[in-house]
């Protein structure tokens, strides 16, 4: 119907398949096989098969918690989580083609790495920690790390502890921490996505988001640190990751327009 010609892709990456998703775009236009690609993920969770599969590894809140607050990425207080239904879409352009139809360009992706831990849900922190290390440039500012968050405990202390393992606990603790989980729901491989999203709108406007239901973060987890409303900010670099249930992993990393200059 859109009178797309080109490359097409279904990433079949679990939670990690939004960002899959822009690095292979991302392949495509610097390999020359396109100019530019859209990027798109979107979920639908409740089917009983997976609703069923959450409940049996313990992974849901529980059900007679308060809907708004029940749901607390990062935090220490966090029982399990809550699916929410999502869809998000990026377009991703070649510089000259962006420029030529007068695009307002938000980022310039610097990096990105993709791949799968057969340890799947359990301790794989080393191959997360790679995934990420491959994907942010040492070189690169990074003032805010968006991630997904499960409100998963143990899955989400492992994504935090993933970027403190890549960058060290300074740089990691130095950087904002955006997620919208605890606001739209744990939406699958489109949770990643929308705290990218977050954070480019965050990086236009100057000012971060609040992280909702983070009040006292986990004390086994990264050094995330709460903010109850919008703060002002400058991001000069931005990475996201993208972690499963089921051991894909992706991260991914940008450089915002305004701080790319030339």
């Amino acid at each position: 119907r859109g009178g797309y010609q080109g490359p097409a892709a279904t990433i079949l990456g679990s939670a990690a398949a939004g960002i899959q998703a822009l690095i292979e775009a991302t392949r495509e236009i610097r390999a020359g096989t396109a100019k530019g690609m859209l990027e798109a993920s979107a979920w639908g969770p409740f089917a009983e098969m997976y609703l069923n599969y959450l409940a049996r590894r313990g992974w849901l809140a529980d059900p007679g918690d308060d809907p708004g607050t029940a749901l607390r990425p990062f935090d220490a207080t966090a029982r399990g989580t809550i699916p929410g239904e999502a869809g998000v879409a990026f377009l991703l352009e070649s510089l000259e083609t962006a420029e030529a139809r007068g695009a307002e360009i938000l980022a310039e992706v610097v990096g990105g790495e993709t791949r799968f831990s057969p340890a799947g849900a359990g301790d794989d922190l080393a191959t997360r920690a790679e995934v990420i290390s491959a994907s942010v440039p040492e070189d690169l500012p990074l003032d805010a790390i968006a991630v997904g968050g499960t409100g998963v405990p143990e899955m989400d202390r492992l994504e935090s502890l993933a970027w403190v393992e890549a960058l060290g606990a300074q740089r990691a603790g130095d950087a904002a921490w955006i997620t919208t989980t605890a606001s739209n729901g744990y939406t699958g491989p489109t949770s990643a996505p929308l705290s990218l999203l977050a954070g480019l709108l965050a990086a236009r406007e100057g000012t971060l988001p609040p992280l909702p239901n983070l009040t006292a973060p986990d004390p086994e987890g990264g050094p995330i640190r709460p903010r109850s409303k919008p703060e002002p900010a400058t991001i000069r670099g931005l990475a996201v990751s993208s972690f499963s249930f089921e051991g894909y992993h992706a991260a991914l990393s940008l450089r915002p327009w305004s701080a790319a200059g030339e």
